[in-house]
Parts: C-alpha cells; sequence; structure tokens
C-alpha cells in the first residue's frame, strides 16, 4: 500500500479501512490490497457517490455510506454541505481562513446532506478482531472533533492506523490544525510513521500504534486482575477469620454447656442412686430418670453440635492456612507486574520525550520548508520579470542583435580555426608522446638486461676474487715453506692427472 509505507517498508495489509471523506475514489488503488476484506467509503457528495458506485460494481469488497460526519453530533441529522473550487476543502464548516491563506478559493456551491454521529457511523460498520483495521480521515475540519469522539468511546482503541490529512493553519471555524491533531493521535498511543505534503499546506500523516501502549496496558490490566484477586483474598481471610473466630467462641459456649450438662447428670445419677435405695420415693425416682434420660439426649445432641464445629474449624483453619500459603505468591506477582508496569511507565516515558523531540524537529523542518518554499516562489517570480525584461529587449533589439550574431558568427569560425590547429598539435603531441613512450620501453628492456649482465659480473667477480685471495695464500705459503697443500679454492683449477704442484711461475 503506497500511502501505508514506512521508508519503504510495507506495513500488513488491515481487514477493514474506514475513509471518512473518500471524495471520487481516487485512492483506492492504495487501499484495495491483498488481505483487506472490507473498504467503507464515507461521503455525502452525489457526484462523488457516482463515482464510488461505480468502483462497487468492480469489487463487492466496497460499501459506500452517503453521509456526512461530524464530531459534535449525537443523533442522525441534516446539514448544510459547503463545496469549493478545490475539493479537498468540502465539509460542513465555514472556511473562513481559506479566503486569507487562498485568495483564489472560492465558494461553488452548498448543498443539504444527511450527518451521522461517529457512534451512529460505527454501528452501520463492521471491524475486524484483533486491531487489524485502519482509519482514514480526509474530512477536513471535522478531523478533530471525530478523533475526540473516537477517544471518548474508546473506538480508537480498534484501530491499528490511522491516516490523516489536515493542514499546518486553522482554516476553518475550529481549532483543528496539524499541532492540535497530532498531539491528540499521539496521546491516544499512536506514534508518526510517515509524513508527506500534498500541497495548499495541507499534509498526510500515517500513525501506527505503538506496541509498548498495548504492552503496558496488558500490564496493568493484568495488575488489576492481581490486585483484585489479593482484594478478595484478603477480604476472605477477614471472613474465615472472623467465622473461626466465632466459631470458637460457640465452641466454648457448647463445651461449657455440656459440661453443665455432665455435672447435672452426674447430679441426677446421685440422687437416682439415693431415692433407689428408699422405697417410698419410686414415683420422684421415676421422675428423675426421666429428666436424666432428657439431660442424656440433650449432651448428645451437644457433643454432635460441638464435633461439627470442630470440624468447620478444622477445615476453615486448613482453608485458612491454605490461602495464607497463596498470599506470598500472589502478593510476588503483584509486586513483578507493579515492577513491570513501572518499566514500562519509563520506557513510556521516554519514548514520549523522543516523540516530543522528533515533533519539534518536524515543526522546524516544516518552517524551513515553508521558507524554501517562499524563496522558491520570489525566485519564480524575480525569473519571470527577468524573463519579460529579456524579452522586451529582444524585442527592441533586433538590428543590434544582428550585428552581433555576425560578429559573434566570424568569432566563433575564428575559433573553431584555432580549435582545428589546436587539435592538429594535440594530435602530433599525441604522436610524440607514444613514441617516447616506446623509446621508454625499449630503455627499460635495455636496462633490465644490463642489470642481469652486471648481476651475472658482480657473481662471476666474487667468485673470481675468492680464488685470487686463496692464491695469493697459497704463494706466501710457498715463499715460506718451500712445499704446501694445495688450497680446497684453488683444486678446481688442477688438470687432473698431473702434479697437483702448480707448474713454473703459473698464476691463478
Amino acid at each position: 500500500m503506497e500511502d501505508f509505507t514506512t521508508n519503504g517498508v510495507e506495513c500488513s495489509a488491515p481487514e477493514t479501512i474506514i475513509v471518512i471523506g473518500a471524495g471520487h475514489g481516487d485512492q483506492l488503488a492504495s487501499y484495495l490490497c491483498e488481505g483487506t476484506r472490507r473498504v467503507y467509503l464515507v461521503d455525502p457528495d452525489p457526484e462523488c457517490g457516482q463515482s464510488l458506485r461505480a468502483h462497487a460494481k468492480t469489487d463487492d469488497r466496497l460499501t459506500i455510506i452517503p453521509v456526512a460526519v461530524a464530531g459534535n453530533t449525537q443523533k442522525s441529522s441534516y446539514g448544510v454541505m459547503h463545496f469549493w473550487n478545490n475539493a479537498a476543502f468540502n465539509g460542513l464548516r465555514q472556511g473562513d481562513g481559506l479566503l486569507n491563506y487562498f485568495p483564489g478559493i472560492r465558494k461553488v456551491s452548498t448543498a443539504t446532506v444527511e450527518v451521522l454521529g461517529v457512534k451512529d457511523l460505527f454501528q452501520r460498520v463492521e471491524l475486524a478482531d484483533g486491531r487489524s483495521n485502519t482509519l482514514v480521515l480526509e474530512a477536513m475540519g471535522e478531523n478533530l472533533e471525530i478523533i475526540r469522539q473516537l477517544i471518548a468511546l474508546s473506538l480508537l482503541d480498534s484501530f491499528n492506523q490511522v491516516a490523516l490529512s489536515v493542514s499546518q493553519e486553522k482554516l476553518f471555524d475550529t481549532d483543528e490544525s496539524a499541532e492540535t491533531c497530532l498531539m491528540l493521535v499521539q496521546s491516544a498511543g499512536f506514534e508518526l510513521r510517515q509524513h508527506k505534503h500534498l500541497g495548499f499546506g495541507v499534509s498526510r500523516y500515517v500513525f501506527e500504534r505503538r506496541s509498548l501502549i498495548d504492552q503496558f496496558q496488558d500490564a496493568n490490566q493484568k495488575l488489576q486482575a492481581a490486585d483484585a484477586e489479593l482484594s478478595e483474598i484478603a477480604a476472605r481471610l477477614t471472613s474465615s477469620e472472623r467465622a473461626r473466630k466465632k466459631s470458637e467462641s460457640r465452641l466454648k459456649v457448647a463445651s461449657s454447656e455440656r459440661d453443665i450438662a455432665r455435672a447435672e447428670i452426674e447430679r441426677m445419677r446421685n440422687v437416682g442412686a439415693r431415692t433407689t435405695a428408699n422405697k417410698s420415693v419410686g414415683s420422684e425416682n421415676k421422675l428423675l430418670q426421666d429428666k436424666v434420660a432428657s439431660l442424656q439426649v440433650k449432651l448428645s445432641e451437644m457433643e454432635a453440635r460441638a464435633k461439627t464445629a470442630e470440624d468447620s474449624c478444622v477445615h476453615r483453619d486448613a482453608r485458612l492456612a491454605e490461602l495464607t500459603a497463596r498470599q506470598p505468591k500472589i502478593s510476588t506477582q503483584v509486586d513483578s507486574l507493579k515492577q513491570e508496569a513501572r518499566e514500562a511507565k519509563e520506557r513510556l516515558k521516554s519514548e514520549e520525550t523522543a516523540r516530543v523531540e522528533g515533533l519539534k524537529r518536524l515543526t522546524q523542518v516544516e518552517t524551513d520548508l515553508e521558507q524554501k518554499s517562499a524563496e522558491l516562489t520570489a525566485a519564480t517570480s524575480k525569473i519571470n520579470q527577468m524573463t519579460e525584461l529579456l524579452r522586451e529587449r529582444e524585442a527592441s533589439s533586433d538590428v543590434a542583435k544582428e550585428d552581433t550574431k555576425n560578429s559573434d558568427q566570424l568569432e566563433i569560425e575564428a575559433l573553431q580555426t584555432k580549435l582545428d590547429q589546436k587539435e592538429l598539435e594535440h594530435g602530433v603531441l599525441l604522436r610524440s608522446q607514444a613514441a617516447l613512450h616506446s623509446d621508454f620501453t625499449k630503455l627499460q628492456e635495455k636496462y633490465e638486461a644490463l642489470y642481469l649482465d652486471k648481476k651475472n659480473q658482480d657473481t662471476l667477480l666474487m667468485t673470481v676474487t675468492a680464488r685470487l685471495t686463496a692464491a695469493s695464500g697459497y704463494l706466501h705459503q710457498l715463499n715460506g715453506s718451500g712445499e704446501s697443500e694445495v688450497p680446497p679454492a684453488l683444486k678446481t683449477s688442477v688438470v687432473p692427472g698431473e702434479d697437483s704442484k702448480p707448474q713454473g711461475d703459473a698464476k691463478p
């Protein structure tokens, strides 16, 4: 996709694209790439609608929504659409700033069109899951309010890419400008990936969602979930502790009642034993036995209740111990998530600082570009003036121009003659240079041969010198002793079969 590339690297194709302010569909070629399933084209202009429907007949992925979108509208209504002689500025807003910055622009017509709010529009479209969606905003004058509503309704979180066409200046009766829109989109978790000038002070900005923001949000959600679980565990621990204390209190009361009942049963038994010995009180003994039986039943019930309370306390103690054991682990996880969140915040802070610096540099570059454009315009105007002046001078000096032409022709001929002569001399010099190069080559070859001969002579001279030295030593020995052995250096000069001594005054 041409409009959604960053430094020549193509971004992944979105499954769903929403174009608000589609116009005649001039950019459809960049939207309809492989992998895109649906493209919603939103534009209220009837003439644009005809062009868009013609495109939709050849591609079933296109869906036409012939309405205008207003960020400050909550319900479906009708509004006035302003059409200018530059279709890029068509919209619902009064373009008072347009007349100030572009004197040649004028309003062509107006029309009543259907207007939808952002929420109503998104009820008519179907977005893909996983943020594989792209939003293209070409509704100049309404872009800022639309972005604000998308952020307020948390709809901007559904998009991975946002393309925005906006002017550097405030052209409409809103505070919409490139600076305000950039700050708003970047504060929503997007980073600027591409910037392109479209002319008339309008630029297109392409944003992509920062992965660091997603990581921070995921870590924050995990942290909130862990905090909620920790709070629930703490509440359950508090509740279990209260129930345990209550059960212990009830258990103490039941134990006390059981002890009282046992004492009463024992007393009744003693009374029954004493009354059994006394036959005169049989009826009273019967009543006491009934009372003892009743107390025994009550005692059994109290013991069962005490057993149940004890079992409940044991179960709650075990549950309390389990929750207490889990609490350090949860606390560790919470601390880890908090640390990750702090690190993500630090990275986000550094990235935000870099983004601000980049925005400052971008603003400076745009300012320099505007200055260069102004200088270029001034230079173009000056060139046009000079061109007109030259034309006037040419028209007023035809005769002088003819004379000048003749003298120039004569001068050109003289220069041509000199050029031919120089070329001839250049050819002679080239041939001389070639001859000199050939002589130099021959001299170099001769030098190499002489150098080789000199080297051989030096070798021979060294050999002869060695033999002369040996012969001189031999002669000195002959003069001193009369006879001596022939030095090894002279043995090579002795002829085989003859005496090893030198003959007569033979010299080496």
